[in-house]
């Protein structure tokens, strides 16, 4: 864009010096094309640098649809903005071609936005953002396996279901569990904060969680609103 408004400001010398006062109407009318062209570049340079950004807040209005990757979600612009809609634990888009709903694999996407809602995509399934911000805060069911001896002494597999409390970094796409020893790293880029958070000695979940919600407090996410 500087490349062509030199351009135009180089054009726009020489008509002022050489054509202008020899052409008559027909130098002026370059002039002011040349002079509209530079105003609309101006324009357009503007709008890009100040892109309406808001910080998040509860109720923020997501663009709803399907995010293939961590960057369609930061910038609010999910790659499938077709109908979609949650039946039970499954997600469909409506095909446009054929008008039918189709299954979303979670294993395929990163995860989508549903009105003030977003939902990521993990261990196969779709887990709600409890708590969005430069860390988000999600739970969901890890399922994890086990080798133990059978009542006939054979070995067996089984797998057992817990609850996890979890957070997405939006800056490196990671998640982590929602401990004392995944938050330290986060929380000592404030003394403040880390100072705050180690002064408890017995730490419960809500502990965690109120440090997360201080975070994103102290280093806000913001998002593009298209209007």
């Amino acid at each position: 864009m500087t490349y062509l408004r030199n351009s135009l400001f180089f054009s726009l010398k020489n008509v002022r010096t050489h054509h202008f006062l020899s052409v008559g109407s027909s130098g002026l009318k370059v002039l002011l094309f040349l002079m509209f062209s530079i105003a609309f570049l101006d324009t357009v340079k503007a709008q890009d640098y100040f892109e309406l950004k808001r910080e998040y807040y509860p109720g923020f209005p997501f663009e709803n649809g399907v995010y293939l990757n961590l960057e369609e979600f930061l910038a609010n612009a999910p790659a499938y903005q077709q109908g979609i809609a949650k039946r039970g634990s499954q997600l469909y888009i409506r095909d446009d071609s054929t008008k039918e709903m189709i299954v979303v694999d979670p294993n395929k996407v990163w995860g989508y936005a549903q009105g003030v809602n977003v939902y990521l995509s993990y261990e196969e399934a779709f887990w709600r953002f409890i708590n969005v911000g430069r860390l988000c805060h999600f739970t969901a069911i890890i399922i994890t396996d086990f080798q133990t001896i059978d009542a006939f002494g054979f070995p067996t597999t089984q797998y057992s279901k817990t609850l996890q409390h979890l957070f997405l970094d939006t800056d490196s796409d990671l998640v982590y569990a929602l401990n004392e020893e995944e938050l330290i790293p986060f929380l000592e880029k404030d003394p403040i904060l880390l100072k705050r958070f180690q002064q408890k000695k017995r730490k419960k979940l809500v502990d965690f969680v109120k440090a997360l919600q201080a975070y994103n407090e102290l280093y806000p996410i913001k998002f593009p609103v298209h209007e």
